[in-house]
């Protein structure tokens, strides 16, 4: 209660301090050896304020009115950068680490804060305030990324993301550049089963509060990325403040945000940085209420710790911690039963944790080392039971219970060296090693026939990489390098890129990417059968391909990209690219002879799943293609102004067991994303006040999906999919426009800020998928989430 009191004193006291100028402070580096640059010039663009880092590369800019600068970085022998929308508020200091490649280039290179190489084709870094500011993101990073060309979603309710025709399934996750399982809440949101997806859920875990400058690739990317064959999110952590502790408290309807961040010692500049978060859907369940017909609640803990040394480096120990449920009660009376959800109980559990330490030195001023390791996890939990109605319509019975636990373990190593040899070329040498530990077990209460413990999958797998990278002229820069899985896969990757001239250049990549098949795909103790005639609901086959479920497995994809890029000015950027996919080794279902019936072919292939169990028998003999085209214009913010609009056309085709190509079920042909956004700022007699608007509308081609059979669908008792027809009907187009208005104002030592958040602003009914309801006996249309304001307030002191 005293700290309660205290929080409000100090809050009233904030309020009425006059306004004052913030400092801009942070770190010159070299990129390669992480060692210091000593006196690299800065110097804030329209002003006439310039500094020089010291013998520890630090630099300081103080006494800045709040807003937004542009920031200009050089240094003798190096490129110069520019670095947009660099913020300063009175709430929170801006301290960034910015590091300078070696090398000339014909002009200054615009970039964000720890942007990554700029020669690397389909590539962003995006920020935590880019989180914060773009409308209907929920302050999730894997919402973010929808804005960026050839990117769409599957489902309002989650954050699953197809790029470029691919499955969610297809891309990776890391923390601070480790991998880890998928780091977010509610995994069986969106998924038409109601069971955990592989790549996503409801919400991340990871608060943009305790965020950095994170990176997003999509294809043909740099040897060190790896286990991916459509594209890699890597979430990097920022540092806490050394020098002060700083408070952030938000709250919304989503949830209230708590994050503290300081000096843990005055005497060196170790720092910490701790983030907690409770749902605020699930303090309306705890007094009763509820939102919808399902209770669900979610919280987390996240921190990262920073402890630099004189000698020995800096070393970083972080951790995320999370845990989710939903819950949907049946209906007691039945005669209100009106879809087959309605007599059913069903909860939903799950929780999540990633641990890890990273250490990184400077061995000498051309070298450095980098070392993580980390430990991550989920459990997913699933319990159904059904409910039969009396004869009288009155009350009901249980008729059937199904209990499902699905457990991920992960245990990753990564170690890298990277050299400058020179002042055009550099190279990164390193290994990953990770090992894999899956589970997925049932239990069925009301039947026999039914096994336990249908799928166990371990794997190690060990991937060492090489990259060199030169400058072989002013106007030519190469990259070679090459990744192996298990040594069992050699993979290629290069990148060309010519400076056609002072704004002009035109880059070439290829990449060859495995990713190991994912473990629920391949059941090493059989399926079920469930075909009618074929032994009856509950046999159990054998697997007639045990080795398929010894994680020895890779599918395999080559990447084509070639990209331009037009520089109109500092602040404005065209860029087109062109790719093409090839997909070999995808795992399908094979014909199995079952007595004397004919073995038939199926159309299902595992480019089509967001799901990640599957019982069925499979092989790894797929193949699949995407191409297309993507057109983007990137507008940094500037004199109050910003957007990111993006057209991809594209084209997602796959072959089963049986041969045909189809199209695949991501396969929505087009797409195209907008966001558009203008801050208006007022100062007046001490006080400083921005009104922003932003606004995005996302726009996406249809995907497929396959026919129902009702009569099959009626005798089963659940949908069933016509299989010769697979994903011949095209859903409708996809559209929404999302809106957040924020107002924000800077007083002493503090940030406040309000916003309005409304995610699908016209309200629009877009199709989700279609099923057989058993309760109404036709087949029945799910649609996505309609309108929804969040109204939220922020302050940093």
């Amino acid at each position: 209660m005293k700290q309660l009191i205290y929080l409000t004193i100090t809050l009233i006291f904030i309020n009425f301090l006059p306004l004052n100028g913030q400092t801009l402070r942070g770190t010159i580096l070299d990129k390669t050896s992480q060692s210091p640059l000593v006196e690299a010039r800065l110097s804030i663009e329209n002003t006439t304020l310039g500094t020089k880092t010291d013998a520890q590369g630090s630099f300081l800019f103080q006494k800045l009115a709040p807003g937004r600068y542009m920031l200009r970085v050089s240094f003798v022998g190096y490129k110069s950068v520019l670095i947009p929308d660099v913020l300063v508020s009175n709430g929170k200091e801006n301290i960034l680490t910015i590091g300078l490649e070696a090398g000339t280039i014909l002009d200054d290179v615009a970039i964000k804060a720890e942007r990554i190489d700029p020669n690397i084709l389909s590539s962003h870094t995006f920020t935590s305030e880019e989180i914060q500011r773009f409308a209907g993101n929920y302050n999730d990073p894997a919402r973010l990324v929808r804005s960026y060309s050839g990117v769409g979603g599957t489902n309002d309710q989650a954050n699953h993301f197809v790029i470029r025709g691919n499955s969610p399934n297809n891309m990776a996750w890391r923390l601070e550049g480790i991998d880890i399982v998928s780091p977010n809440h509610l995994a069986n949101g969106g998924t038409a089963t109601d069971r955990p997806a592989a790549n996503g859920g409801g919400v991340s875990i990871l608060s943009m509060q305790l965020l950095g400058n994170s990176k997003f690739l999509t294809g043909a990317f740099a040897p060190e990325y790896g286990n991916a064959t459509s594209g890699i999110l890597d979430l990097r952590l920022r540092k806490g403040n050394d020098q002060k502790r700083e408070t952030t408290l938000s709250a919304s309807v989503i949830g209230i945000d708590l994050a503290s961040e300081g000096p843990i010692s005055k005497n060196s500049k170790s720092s910490y940085l701790v983030n907690y978060r409770y749902s605020f859907t699930g303090l309306l369940s705890a007094l009763g209420a509820k939102l919808g017909d399902e209770d669900i609640r979610y919280q987390d803990l996240s921190f990262n710790l920073n402890f630099p040394t004189q000698n020995t480096g800096t070393f970083s120990i972080f951790g995320i911690y999370g845990t989710s449920k939903n819950i949907f009660e049946a209906n007691p009376n039945p005669k209100l039963w009106q879809t087959q959800q309605d007599f059913s109980n069903i909860k939903y559990a799950s929780n999540m944790n990633a641990f890890g330490l990273s250490h990184e030195i400077s061995l000498n001023a051309n070298t450095s080392l980098r070392t993580s390791m980390a430990v991550s996890g989920r459990n997913d939990d699933r319990s159904q039971i059904d409910f039969i109605a009396d004869a009288s319509l009155t009350s009901a019975r249980a008729k059937s219970q199904f209990i499902e636990t699905f457990t991920k373990r992960r245990f990753s190593v990564t170690t890298a060296l990277s050299h400058k040899i020179s002042e055009r070329s550099n190279y990164k040498a390193g290994i990953f090693y990770n090992y894999v530990k899956d589970t997925y077990s049932n239990i069925d209460p009301f039947s026999s026939a039914l096994p336990t413990g249908l799928n166990n999958f371990n794997a190690n797998l060990l991937q060492p990489y090489f990259q060199f990278k030169t400058q072989l002229s002013d106007h030519l820069a190469m990259s070679l390098g090459l990744q192996s899985a298990m040594f069992k896969t050699i993979e290629p990757r290069a990148s060309l890129s010519y400076q056609l001239s002072d704004n002009q250049a035109i880059t070439l990549a290829y990449g060859l990417h495995s990713q190991l098949i994912r473990s629920k795909i391949y059941d090493p103790n059989g399926v079920v059968d469930l075909t009618p005639g074929a032994g009856g609901l509950g046999t159990l086959l054998k697997n007639p391909f045990p080795e398929q479920a010894s994680g020895n497995q890779f599918m395999m994809a080559q990447h084509y990209v070639l990209g331009y890029k037009y520089s109109v000015d500092t602040k404005l950027h065209l860029k087109a690219e062109a790719y093409y996919q090839a997909l070999g080794n995808v795992p399908v279902e094979v014909p199995i002879q079952i007595g004397q019936a004919m073995p038939q072919f199926t159309a299902y292939s595992a480019l089509n799943d967001i799901e990640q169990l599957n019982s069925r028998y499979l092989k790894a003999t797929g193949t699949g293609t995407n191409y297309g085209l993507e057109l983007s214009a990137e507008h940094f913010l500037s004199k109050d102004f910003y957007y990111l609009a993006s057209v991809s056309l594209y084209d997602a085709k796959y072959k089963g067991a049986d041969g045909i190509e189809r199209d695949s079920r991501f396969n929505g042909n087009y797409l195209a994303n907008v966001t558009i956004g203008k801050e208006m700022n007022k100062i007046k007699k001490g006080k400083n006040k921005t009104f922003g608007i932003n606004l995005r509308g996302l726009y996406q081609g249809g995907y497929r999906e396959s026919p129902i059979d009702i009569t099959l669908s009626k005798t089963l008792g659940k949908t069933f999919y016509a299989d010769g027809q697979a994903f011949t009907l095209k859903m409708p187009d996809y559209f929404r426009l999302d809106l957040r208005l924020s107002w924000k104002k800077n007083k002493a030592h503090a940030t406040r800020t309000f916003s309005l958040d409304i995610q699908n602003l016209s309200n629009q009914q877009n199709l989700a998928f279609r099923y057989y309801d058993v309760l109404q006996s036709k087949i029945v249309n799910k649609y996505q989430l309609g309108i929804i304001p969040v109204l939220g307030y922020r302050i940093e002191f």
